[in-house]
Protein backbone atom coordinates (compact mmCIF):
# COMPACT_ATOMS: atom_id res chain seq x y z
CA UNK A 1 0.00 0.00 0.00
CA UNK A 2 2.85 2.50 0.55
CA UNK A 3 4.67 1.86 -2.69
CA UNK A 4 1.23 2.74 -4.00
CA UNK A 5 1.06 6.02 -2.43
CA UNK A 6 4.60 7.18 -2.89
CA UNK A 7 4.26 5.86 -6.18
CA UNK A 8 1.36 8.27 -6.95
CA UNK A 9 3.25 11.12 -4.66
CA UNK A 10 5.99 10.81 -7.33
CA UNK A 11 4.17 10.95 -10.49
CA UNK A 12 2.34 14.30 -8.99
CA UNK A 13 5.77 15.62 -8.81
CA UNK A 14 6.56 14.75 -11.97
CA UNK A 15 3.36 16.22 -13.79
CA UNK A 16 3.39 19.20 -11.46
CA UNK A 17 7.65 20.18 -12.87
CA UNK A 18 7.16 21.22 -16.27
CA UNK A 19 9.01 19.98 -19.05
CA UNK A 20 12.25 21.95 -20.16
CA UNK A 21 13.14 20.49 -24.07
CA UNK A 22 16.90 22.19 -24.74
CA UNK A 23 18.61 21.52 -27.76
CA UNK A 24 22.34 22.31 -28.38
CA UNK A 25 23.94 22.79 -32.22
CA UNK A 26 27.47 23.56 -32.56
CA UNK A 27 29.29 25.02 -35.79
CA UNK A 28 32.84 24.39 -36.14
CA UNK A 29 35.17 27.46 -38.34
CA UNK A 30 38.10 26.07 -39.47
CA UNK A 31 41.36 28.02 -37.70
CA UNK A 32 38.50 30.77 -35.86
CA UNK A 33 36.56 29.06 -33.31
CA UNK A 34 32.88 27.36 -33.31
CA UNK A 35 29.25 28.55 -32.73
CA UNK A 36 27.10 27.39 -30.02
CA UNK A 37 23.34 27.08 -30.39
CA UNK A 38 20.76 26.44 -27.48
CA UNK A 39 16.96 26.55 -28.47
CA UNK A 40 14.05 25.57 -25.45
CA UNK A 41 10.97 25.05 -25.15
CA UNK A 42 8.67 28.21 -24.85
CA UNK A 43 6.86 28.06 -21.70
CA UNK A 44 4.46 30.58 -21.76
CA UNK A 45 4.00 30.90 -17.61
CA UNK A 46 7.92 32.22 -17.84
CA UNK A 47 6.86 35.06 -20.17
CA UNK A 48 4.83 38.46 -20.23
CA UNK A 49 2.80 37.19 -23.50
CA UNK A 50 0.42 40.34 -24.81
CA UNK A 51 -2.15 39.79 -27.00
CA UNK A 52 -3.39 41.98 -29.77
CA UNK A 53 -7.09 40.87 -30.49
CA UNK A 54 -6.59 36.93 -31.36
CA UNK A 55 -2.73 37.31 -32.16
CA UNK A 56 0.62 37.84 -29.93
CA UNK A 57 1.95 40.76 -30.18
CA UNK A 58 4.81 41.13 -27.78
CA UNK A 59 6.35 38.62 -25.55
CA UNK A 60 8.43 40.00 -22.40
CA UNK A 61 7.83 43.96 -23.37
CA UNK A 62 8.81 43.45 -27.30
CA UNK A 63 7.60 43.01 -30.41
CA UNK A 64 9.35 39.14 -31.49
CA UNK A 65 10.36 37.33 -34.74
CA UNK A 66 9.72 33.80 -35.30
CA UNK A 67 5.79 33.83 -35.07
CA UNK A 68 2.91 34.66 -37.17
CA UNK A 69 0.83 36.31 -34.12
CA UNK A 70 0.64 32.39 -32.21
CA UNK A 71 2.32 31.76 -29.34
CA UNK A 72 6.43 30.27 -29.77
CA UNK A 73 7.35 26.48 -29.19
CA UNK A 74 10.83 27.01 -28.97
CA UNK A 75 12.54 30.15 -28.40
CA UNK A 76 16.44 30.87 -29.15
CA UNK A 77 17.64 30.41 -25.63
CA UNK A 78 21.80 31.38 -26.67
CA UNK A 79 24.34 31.76 -28.85
CA UNK A 80 27.66 31.46 -27.98
CA UNK A 81 31.13 32.06 -30.16
CA UNK A 82 34.01 30.78 -28.82
CA UNK A 83 37.34 31.84 -29.94
CA UNK A 84 39.68 29.14 -28.27
CA UNK A 85 38.90 29.86 -24.88
CA UNK A 86 36.85 33.37 -25.29
CA UNK A 87 33.55 33.17 -25.20
CA UNK A 88 31.22 35.55 -26.49
CA UNK A 89 27.31 35.83 -26.21
CA UNK A 90 25.56 36.75 -28.90
CA UNK A 91 21.76 38.70 -28.14
CA UNK A 92 19.08 36.39 -29.08
CA UNK A 93 16.41 38.47 -27.51
CA UNK A 94 13.26 38.20 -29.19
CA UNK A 95 14.27 35.40 -31.24
CA UNK A 96 11.65 32.65 -31.28
CA UNK A 97 10.86 29.10 -33.65
CA UNK A 98 14.02 29.48 -34.84
CA UNK A 99 13.68 26.02 -36.63
CA UNK A 100 17.50 24.80 -36.08
CA UNK A 101 18.21 20.82 -36.48
CA UNK A 102 21.66 19.40 -36.60
CA UNK A 103 20.76 18.61 -40.29
CA UNK A 104 20.09 22.19 -41.19
CA UNK A 105 21.90 24.38 -38.86
CA UNK A 106 24.83 24.66 -41.40
CA UNK A 107 22.64 25.69 -44.15
CA UNK A 108 20.99 28.30 -41.74
CA UNK A 109 23.65 30.21 -40.30
CA UNK A 110 26.89 31.31 -41.77
CA UNK A 111 29.91 32.74 -40.12
CA UNK A 112 32.53 35.06 -42.64
CA UNK A 113 35.79 36.90 -42.24
CA UNK A 114 34.96 40.47 -41.68
CA UNK A 115 38.12 42.65 -41.32
CA UNK A 116 41.08 42.58 -39.08
CA UNK A 117 39.97 39.83 -35.92
CA UNK A 118 35.86 40.48 -36.88
CA UNK A 119 33.29 38.09 -38.28
CA UNK A 120 30.07 38.39 -39.43
CA UNK A 121 27.11 35.88 -38.32
CA UNK A 122 24.41 35.60 -40.33
CA UNK A 123 21.38 33.31 -39.52
CA UNK A 124 18.35 32.64 -41.46
CA UNK A 125 15.30 31.66 -39.17
CA UNK A 126 12.04 29.94 -39.58
CA UNK A 127 9.80 27.03 -38.71
CA UNK A 128 7.78 27.49 -41.77
CA UNK A 129 5.93 30.71 -40.17
CA UNK A 130 7.40 34.24 -39.35
CA UNK A 131 10.66 34.03 -41.16
CA UNK A 132 13.44 35.90 -40.22
CA UNK A 133 17.11 37.13 -40.05
CA UNK A 134 19.94 37.88 -37.75
CA UNK A 135 23.35 39.24 -37.97
CA UNK A 136 26.11 39.77 -35.76
CA UNK A 137 29.34 41.49 -36.26
CA UNK A 138 31.47 39.18 -33.85
CA UNK A 139 35.42 39.71 -32.93
CA UNK A 140 36.77 38.04 -29.14
CA UNK A 141 36.29 41.27 -27.50
CA UNK A 142 32.45 41.23 -28.22
CA UNK A 143 29.68 41.26 -30.40
CA UNK A 144 26.80 43.29 -31.35
CA UNK A 145 23.49 42.20 -33.39
CA UNK A 146 23.39 44.96 -36.33
CA UNK A 147 20.24 43.51 -37.62
CA UNK A 148 16.95 41.02 -36.56
CA UNK A 149 14.14 41.87 -38.74
CA UNK A 150 11.58 39.61 -41.05
CA UNK A 151 12.29 39.68 -45.21
CA UNK A 152 9.67 42.17 -45.54
CA UNK A 153 10.84 45.06 -43.47
CA UNK A 154 14.22 44.32 -44.46
CA UNK A 155 13.65 44.77 -48.26
CA UNK A 156 11.21 47.72 -47.33
CA UNK A 157 13.85 49.16 -45.64
CA UNK A 158 16.40 48.65 -48.21
CA UNK A 159 14.07 50.50 -50.73
CA UNK A 160 13.26 52.75 -48.36
CA UNK A 161 16.93 53.67 -47.98
CA UNK A 162 17.28 53.40 -51.98
CA UNK A 163 14.73 55.71 -53.02
CA UNK A 164 15.56 58.53 -50.39
CA UNK A 165 18.88 58.23 -52.41
CA UNK A 166 17.56 59.41 -55.28
CA UNK A 167 16.70 62.83 -56.06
Amino acid sequence: MLNKYLFIYISMLLLAVPAYANESYQLEIDKVGRLHVQVSSFIQSDHDVVSCGDFVCAIDGAPFFGSDGKIPQHKLSRMRFFFGDTEVNLDVDSMFDPGLSKENISNRIFIKHYWGGFYKVTGKFSDGAGSYIAEWLISKHGALRTTLSSYEMFFDLYQGVDSAAKP
